[in-house]
Order: structure tokens, then C-alpha cells, then sequence
């Protein structure tokens, strides 16, 4: 995602990552070692993802996905090793949806 930042600033997006786990273990196991470039959003009760029409999935389908592996692969090997900043805790009454 850091070499299509400008892209993504010139088409006028933002980009958020958005995840459901408390921030010491993001901190701790996900974002420890990861410049992540773009603010990431805290949300347990997963409101964000309901919003955008997200839902669960059978673990089979995403980790025996050959197309998962590719990207985390092409992530692993392009980590910079920067710490990242601290997760921001979402709640859907600080935005508009």
C-alpha cells in the first residue's frame, strides 16, 4: 500500500484499516514491526464491518486460498520493519456512514 499512496491521495481516497482486536494485542502481535502508513481504526463490535456489508467467513475459505498466501507473501517481503503508531478506537458515533 506505500507505493500507491499518492495514487490513492490523487483519486481522493482515504485509506482505513480496520480491525476487531484490543489494541495492546494489536500493538503487541499484528503492528509491532509494521509502518502501516494509513491510520488504523479499533472496532470490537465490529460496526464498521456490518456497515460496509462485511460479514464472517469459513476459515477455509481465506487460508486455503492460494491468493492469500501471495499477498501475505508479497508482505512479508515488503516490510520495512518501522513501528507503528498506536489504534485509534472506532465507534460509529464518531463517523457517518
Amino acid at each position: 500500500m506505500h507505493d500507491r499512496k499518492d495514487r490513492i491521495a490523487e483519486l481522493g481516497a482515504d485509506v482505513v484499516f480496520v480491525a476487531f482486536d484490543e489494541p495492546d494485542e494489536l500493538r503487541a502481535k499484528l503492528v509491532a514491526d509494521v509502518d502501516l502508513a494509513f491510520p488504523l481504526a479499533y472496532d470490537p463490535a465490529r460496526e464498521s464491518y456490518r456497515q460496509w456489508g462485511l460479514q464472517r467467513v469459513a476459515w477455509w475459505k481465506i487460508w486455503l486460498d492460494p491468493g492469500v498466501w501471495k499477498a501475505y507473501a508479497r508482505l512479508l517481503a515488503s516490510v520495512s520493519g518501522c513501528a507503528a503508531g498506536a489504534p485509534t478506537r472506532f465507534s460509529s458515533a464518531e463517523t457517518s456512514w
